[in-house]
């Protein structure tokens, strides 16, 4: 995560995850595809080593849930995005 996506985002508790790969290439990839779509994504590395794809964190669980519902019903490749939880 970039120091600008760390002061956004980096203390929201409910990520919105649409993708994760074991290469961060591949990632980095991906994130491009997403700002083409209007998306502003960002990517953590989680420690099981996995590069996620976020793209909107929340505080609101609530709010983030609905996100989430929207993004699988507006895009359906996003499908299988899903909530990433900060403990």
């Amino acid at each position: 995560m970039t120091s600008e996506d760390q002061a956004t985002y980096g203390n929201k508790k409910y990520n919105v995850i649409v993708g994760s790969f074991s290469s961060n290439e591949n990632a980095g990839k991906f994130k491009q595809e997403l700002i083409q779509q209007g998306f502003k994504p960002y990517i953590l590395h989680s420690e099981t080593g996995y590069y996620r794809l976020c793209v909107d964190s929340f505080n609101d669980e609530a709010a983030a849930r609905s996100r989430v519902q929207n993004i699988r019903t507006q895009y359906p490749k996003y499908a299988d995005s899903w909530l990433l939880i900060k403990k």
